[in-house]
């Protein structure tokens, strides 16, 4: 949000010494010296908590990184933004590009990368329970309603970039339908799996996934694609290693 320049008056006025008359004349008054001091002081305070700020975004790993709103080729804008997350959050956390890789392909094969909330309204009966969903179960998914998102979706109880269920184990669908915390849920559990990094990159997806696909082929699919995508993300990086 954009503020206000330190030395505008209260009074609304640009300067702080002259101001323009009902006959259009400009009047010379003088400010006393303690209200200069005061006024010094505010602006001097205004100026340093601005570089404290300043100071602090910059001393946060990775926490401006690929963060340029440029499109990403072949992506649509809401895909570039929601690709562009899912790549800085690897980058903040320390990791390396083949953890975004992974989790850029997994997010492409669920959702294309379009962050879905979910309206309660599947059918579908979910295979770890042979049901379909309990009223119960989709006024949780419903919640998700209510928070920024791009698109309404209801495949069972899933939400989010990774499509990622309440019902097994995800967490609240307030934590899944934010796509960062949705992609640090995913990493938390990427990085738990046994040699991840020498792994096959879509059998390491479908180890974090569980999906249906027991081989990981639905991310597989998607993984050459999701290389590229990194690729162009992680060169607009400004941090230092990208």
């Amino acid at each position: 949000m954009a503020r206000r320049p330190a030395d505008a008056r209260p009074d609304g006025r640009s300067g702080p010494t002259a101001e323009r008359g009902s006959t259009g004349r400009v009047s010379n008054r003088r400010v006393p010296l303690r209200l200069t001091i005061a006024l010094l002081l505010t602006v001097g305070a205004v100026v340093l908590l601005g570089a404290a700020d300043g100071a602090d975004s910059d001393d946060q790993s990775g926490a401006g990184c690929a963060s340029s709103s440029a499109q990403v080729a072949d992506l649509s804008p809401v895909q570039s933004r929601n690709a562009r997350i899912i790549t800085g959050v690897a980058i903040e956390r320390g990791l390396d590009r083949q953890a975004a890789e992974i989790a850029v392909a997994t997010a492409l094969a669920e959702s294309g990368l379009i962050n879905y909330a979910n309206d309660g309204t599947s059918e579908l009966y979910a295979s770890e329970i042979d049901r379909p969903l309990t009223d119960i179960e989709r006024a949780v998914a419903r919640r998700s309603l209510d928070y920024p998102h791009d698109e309404v979706g209801n495949n069972l109880d899933s939400v989010g970039l990774f499509q990622q269920r309440p019902t097994t184990g995800w967490g609240a669908p307030e934590k899944l339908i934010d796509p960062r915390s949705a992609t640090g849920l995913f990493y938390d559990r990427l990085v738990k799996v046994p040699d991840w990094q020498s792994g096959v990159p879509w059998q390491t997806a479908q180890a974090v996934q569980r999906s249906p696909s027991a081989n990981g082929a639905i991310y597989q699919a998607s993984s050459d694609r999701a290389v590229g995508i990194v690729a162009a993300l992680w060169s607009q990086s400004p941090c230092p290693g990208g």
